[in-house]
């Protein structure tokens, strides 16, 4: 997938695909995460631990019944 350079709000966009791959397709999200980053202006350090984070989030949220 390549984000429209045209676009003023890549990082916006960007983000919205990291969290559909999180929540539809997890085992993707390293890969995702590594190609989006760059064309988003995104660290890709900082959005991985972001993704990785709210993962852990959503599966204690899930334990817990929430």
């Amino acid at each position: 997938m390549q984000i429209p350079a045209q676009l003023s709000r890549r990082a916006v966009l960007g983000l919205s695909i990291v969290a559909a791959v999180l929540l539809n397709e997890p085992e993707r999200l390293d890969d995702t995460v590594a190609h989006v980053a760059a064309q988003a202006e995104l660290e890709p350090e900082l959005l991985l631990r972001a993704a990785r984070r709210a993962q852990e989030q959503l599966a204690e949220a899930t334990a817990h019944g929430r």
